[in-house]
C-alpha cells in the first residue's frame, strides 16, 4: 500500500503538468491528460486524474487571461 505521501494529488499534476508546459512551449489546451499521466507512470488514469489535469488547464488559462 503506498504512504500518504506518494499518493496523487492536485499539487503533484500541477507541478508535472507545468514542466511538461514548459518544456514544450506550447498552450495550456494542447497539454493531454495521457502525456501527464505518462509523466507520471500511470497508464490507465481514473476520472480524478481526469479531473486533477481539467482542473489545472482551467486555473492556468484563467491566470492567462
Amino acid at each position: 500500500m503506498k504512504k500518504k505521501s506518494e499518493w496523487l494529488n492536485q499539487q503533484l499534476v500541477d507541478a508535472k503538468a507545468n514542466i511538461i508546459l514548459e518544456r514544450r512551449a506550447c498552450e495550456v489546451t494542447e497539454i493531454e491528460v495521457m502525456e501527464v499521466a505518462a509523466e507520471l507512470g500511470i497508464e490507465k488514469p481514473n476520472g480524478n486524474f481526469y479531473n486533477y489535469v481539467h482542473n489545472w488547464q482551467e486555473r492556468k488559462l484563467e491566470q492567462t487571461a
